[in-house]
């Protein structure tokens, strides 16, 4: 395994390296070379470290999270608390008042199954993720 986070982990470097030589953002050099050493191109990558692949994903969306949560300047936050909350607030809940309106007569879906409809639009969408 230690192998394979080696090779992943060169590979990312070399990634990242040639993506800023060529004027693109890192983090796409990064992940063309996890494809490219991956279980889709040359399949360098041992099973045990695939295995491990949903709990790297999950602790790296993790500590994005947390480096986010703690950038944020509050003071800064504080200042424009009230146009965050509606851009954060009104979107969804638009969201899930067309599906409860819209679901029934287009999908035949009960009131219940169009109300977990319009929460589960409103959760992915970018509306909610981008603020």
């Amino acid at each position: 395994m230690l192998i394979s986070m080696g090779i992943l982990m060169l590979a990312g470097l070399a990634g990242a390296a040639l993506a800023q030589k060529a004027r693109l953002p890192r983090i796409l050099g990064m992940i063309l070379a996890g494809i490219a050493v991956g279980p889709v191109g040359l399949n360098l990558l041992g099973a045990d470290l695939l295995a491990l692949s949903p709990d790297l994903r999950r602790l790296a969306l993790l500590i994005l999270l947390l480096h986010a949560g703690l950038a944020v300047d509050l003071r800064g936050a504080a200042a424009v608390a009230r146009p965050i909350l509606l851009i954060a607030t009104l979107p969804p809940l638009a969201e899930v008042l067309a599906a409860l309106l819209l679901a029934p007569p287009l999908l035949g879906l009960d009131a219940s199954g169009a109300l977990v409809l319009g929460c589960v639009l409103a959760a992915i969408s970018p509306a909610v993720i981008v603020p």
